[in-house]
């Protein structure tokens, strides 16, 4: 399958950008780390800024709009070396503030290609660069960062660009602190009145743990997919969802399966009360690009299972390895044979008063013995754009890498009768008027004639408590213990007195 790469007109990038405004999209999820957006302005970029018709200025301001929301805080920084122009800082920031459109568009056009005091441009230390964010404009605080260039890394003006950047690309696979790394390979041809280029890469990386997920949710985002109609090159990690599984029939009767924002989720497991195995036939989509999977085993098991960890029942995934497999491509005809472990009952105190039971976890589905290689494709298109002539090495997968691991979370959804509510409503509603009658009864007190040698005198107590008996006269003469059901009894009685309940 040919990979084509993005070709972004003006007139696009102009509408787009338009669109964007006016929808108003806001990215609440995204404001909850600053972006910092780094356009190198060396040498090796200068067709782009002198190119009566280079596009890179609307791209950036495109870019910057797609990605952030008004009232985000972002950075707009210039790059090159520290210490090539005099009294300028790499990066030199440009605007810090919100993502104000107007604000964004007169930074972006402030971003110019200084020169030296010798009348020669900046050289590029991408590594330094990147150092420097860390440290200086992001005090170390998590952040997402994009770097728009060539892909061209000169310190000292040095000819062997390749050899350059491979530190700044062992910093990106290295840095423990750089959780993702993807990049946009962009066509731009420009011609300047000293270099001719073909195009450059957007690089975009997350900086600290708490910008992973709002780096993935921009990448999903349909503002970026509409800017960049291609994939993403996926750089960092590789070792994270390789694959996506999508179910397209259960073989299991009066299961059904489907995938509902990421989640498979599981109904109709009221027909497994005793446990036991859910076969799903599905496929296997490739999340890798631009790698292939050469070859790779093929595992599945349980990596959690409602509150525990997981349980011990074996899972199954067939075929048991896959080979030959391109970026984006799909295996068709997989199975997954998932072991359910017995069901509460529908009598469960946990399950019968919410008339059925929900119950999370995750799959995982791993590719062990993993053999990755380049698309060739991908290497061709990347030498027509940037003319290397060799693919830098971070493009490469890493041959360290033998294995990556699917989470598939899972949500398992089972619906019991209502009947077995009714009837334990019923028992409550019984049991509750039966425990309040009981209250009442033992808190009433009734009242019993007493003869007392003859005589009748009035007694009123309690079930389970004691009164004295009085004789007409006054005098204790015995004791009456109430009773639950029935007459009471009578207790402690005077030998010469007899007494008798009427």
């Amino acid at each position: 399958m040919k990979m084509l790469f993005n070709k972004i007109g003006l007139w696009s990038i102009c509408v787009y950008t338009i669109a964007i405004c006016s929808s108003l999209t806001a990215y609440s999820a995204f404001a909850e780390v600053p972006q910092v957006y780094l356009i190198q302005n060396s040498g090796w970029m200068e067709p782009f800024f002198t190119d009566t018709n280079s596009k890179l200025k609307p791209l950036v301001t495109a870019l910057i709009q797609a990605t952030s929301s008004e009232e985000q805080d972002i950075v707009i920084a210039s790059f090159n070396q520290s210490g090539a122009i005099a009294g300028e800082s790499s990066p030199r920031i440009i605007y810090k503030g919100k993502a104000r459109v107007a604000e964004v568009t007169n930074a972006v056009n402030a971003v110019t290609l200084p020169r030296r005091q010798d009348g020669k441009f900046a050289d590029a230390d991408f590594k330094g660069a990147l150092n420097e964010t860390f440290l200086n404009v992001l005090n170390r605080q998590p952040a997402i960062i994009w770097m728009i260039t060539n892909n061209k890394n000169d310190p000292n003006n040095s000819p062997d660009i390749i050899a350059n950047t491979s530190g700044f690309y062992q910093l990106l696979r290295d840095h423990p602190g750089i959780g993702r790394v993807i990049a946009y390979p962009v066509t731009m041809p420009s011609q300047g009145r000293y270099f001719r280029e073909g195009g450059l890469m957007i690089y975009a990386l997350s900086f600290g743990q708490a910008a992973d997920m709002p780096l993935d949710q921009i990448l999903a985002s349909s503002n970026i997919r509409r800017l960049f109609t291609k994939p993403q090159v996926r750089i960092k990690p590789l070792t994270e969802q390789p694959v996506i599984f999508e179910p397209t029939a259960v073989f299991t009767s009066g299961i059904e399966a489907r995938i509902d924002k990421g989640i498979l989720v599981l109904t109709g497991l009221e027909s497994l009360k005793q446990g036991g195995t859910i076969s799903i036939k599905g496929k296997l989509n490739s999340n890798y690009y631009p790698q292939e999977v050469n070859s790779a085993k093929l595992s599945l098991d349980w990596a959690s299972f409602g509150k525990s960890r997981k349980h011990g029942l074996p899972n199954k995934i067939t075929p048991a390895s896959l080979h030959g497999l391109p970026p984006g491509g799909i295996i068709d005809n997989i199975q997954i044979d998932i072991q359910i472990p017995p069901l509460p009952s529908l009598w469960n105190a946990d399950t019968l008063f919410s008339n059925g039971y929900e119950l999370s976890g995750a799959l995982r589905i791993t590719l062990s013995d993993l053999i990755m290689s380049l698309s060739p494709d991908f290497e061709q298109q990347m030498n027509s754009i940037f003319g290397l002539g060799q693919l830098p090495e971070i493009f490469y997968p890493d041959r360290n890498i033998r294995s990556a691991q699917t989470l598939l979370p899972v949500h398992m959804v089972v619906r019991y009768p209502v009947w077995p509510l009714a009837i334990a409503s019923i028992a409550f509603i019984l049991l509750a008027a039966a425990t309040l009658a009981g209250i009442i009864i033992l808190n009433r007190e009734r009242r019993y004639k007493i003869e007392v040698d003859g005589q009748l005198v009035n007694v009123s107590v309690r079930p389970f408590k004691t009164k004295p008996v009085y004789s007409p006269g006054g005098a204790k003469v015995a004791e009456l213990k109430g009773a639950f059901i029935g007459n009471p009894a009578i207790k402690s009685a005077t030998e010469d007195v007899n007494i008798k309940i009427r």
